[in-house]
């Protein structure tokens, strides 16, 4: 018994011409106006790790970038920081 062989109607793997033409395509970024780069952190107070006995580098030397504490903007931008009964108050 004979069975009759697939035939592909067109060439499976031809070579698509659209990865073979250049970018004709002008990109244009605007720059909005609206956006404030300013960064006031007048009002953040940032904090070092937690500083442990025995330990190779001082914790209170490394400073993390998400490690801070953002004051209410309503009262002003802080002025002073200080130590009180080994709690920090800042205004």
């Amino acid at each position: 018994m004979v069975h009759s062989a697939f035939v592909q109607p067109e060439e499976l793997y031809r070579y698509n011409t659209v990865y073979g033409t250049y970018d004709k395509s002008n990109p244009i970024i605007s720059e909005s106006t609206e956006i404030d780069y300013h960064n006031d952190l007048s009002t953040r107070v940032y904090n070092s790790e937690i500083k442990s006995n025995d330990e190779n580098i001082d914790s209170w030397s490394i400073y993390k970038s998400n490690n801070y504490i953002d004051v209410d903007r309503r009262y002003g931008e802080l002025t002073n920081i200080v130590n009180f009964k080994n709690t920090l108050v800042f205004w």
